[in-house]
C-alpha cells in the first residue's frame, strides 16, 4: 500500500528532502504531470484555470527553468486541452500527451535523460524513479519547493503498492 503521508515523513526524516528555489533549477528541463496542476486549479479557482496556468508557466520561465508539460491521455480536464495547446504554443512551452499516464511518460523522460527533474505533487512518481530529483510542494509565491532524491532501494517496501504493468508507451504524441 502506498501511504502517502508515511512516505512523506519516511523521507524528511531521514534526509532525503532538501528546501530548494526555482532558481536551483535553472538552464533544466523540468517535466510537470499536468494534470496536478490541473486538479489544483479546478479545486479553487476552475473559471480562471487559463489565467492562473499561464501565471505559473511565466514564474517557471523567469526562474529559467525549461518546462515541459505532460497531460494525461485520458484525463478528466481532457476537455480543456484545446484551450491548453493554444496556451503552450503561444508561450513557446512544449508539451507531451501520454500514451497512457503521465507518471509514466514523466518518469521515462527522465530515465532517458531528456528531463533534469519531475514537478509534481503525485508521490508516485518517487517511488517510479530512482535517485533523480522530484520537485514537490511547490510554491508559486515564494518561488520554493521541496527537492526529494532517493535510490528505490533505500525505501522500505512498505510504501510500494503492486501495479499492473502499462502498455510500452513508444507511441507519444508531441502535439504542435
Amino acid at each position: 500500500m502506498n501511504n502517502k503521508r508515511g512516505l512523506f515523513r519516511y523521507l524528511q526524516k531521514n534526509g532525503y528532502v532538501r528546501d530548494k528555489n526555482f532558481t536551483d533549477y535553472s538552464n533544466k528541463t523540468v517535466c510537470i504531470d499536468l494534470s496536478i496542476f490541473l486538479h489544483q486549479i479546478f479545486a479553487k479557482i476552475p473559471k480562471f484555470y487559463l489565467k492562473i496556468l499561464y501565471f505559473k508557466i511565466k514564474k517557471l520561465l523567469a526562474a529559467g527553468i525549461r518546462p515541459v508539460f505532460v497531460l494525461d491521455r485520458f484525463s478528466k480536464y481532457i476537455w480543456t486541452y484545446e484551450n491548453l495547446k493554444s496556451l503552450f504554443l503561444k508561450m513557446g512551452v512544449p508539451y507531451l500527451i501520454a500514451w497512457n499516464s503521465a507518471d509514466e511518460l514523466c518518469s521515462r523522460l527522465i530515465r532517458e535523460n531528456k528531463a533534469h527533474a519531475v514537478m509534481t505533487e503525485d508521490f508516485d512518481l518517487v517511488l517510479l524513479l530512482d535517485n533523480s530529483p522530484v520537485l514537490m510542494k511547490n510554491d508559486f509565491k515564494t518561488s520554493s519547493l521541496k527537492e526529494i532524491k532517493i535510490r528505490k532501494s533505500k525505501i522500505p517496501a512498505k510504501f510500494f503498492w503492486k501495479r499492473k504493468k502499462m502498455k510500452n508507451e513508444s507511441h507519444i504524441h508531441r502535439a504542435e
